[in-house]
């Protein structure tokens, strides 16, 4: 069954290169780069997700900030996670 998703974001402080990646990630942190997730949907038969948020990655390069998120037929992807044996 086939799906769709979209998604529409502002990169602030754009890094100047892209090769290194890593570095350059690091660098777009430490400038204050921030990720604005503007919408992003996401329809795969009953199940629909929509999300908005601001993101940016710590000084690990793990993700932080804060996301909204709105699941409808949650029901149908929990049942298709494995139970963990």
């Amino acid at each position: 069954e086939g799906g769709a998703l979209q998604i529409n974001t502002t990169i602030s402080e754009p890094p100047g290169r892209i090769a290194p990646w890593r570095e350059a990630l690091r660098e777009w942190a430490a400038s204050g780069g921030r990720l604005a997730v503007n919408g992003a949907s996401v329809d795969w038969g009953e199940t629909a997700l929509r999300a908005t948020g601001d993101l940016a990655l710590d000084a690990q390069g793990r993700l932080e900030g804060e996301a909204q998120v709105d699941i409808a037929g949650l029901d149908t992807l929990i049942a298709l996670v494995p139970e963990a044996e």
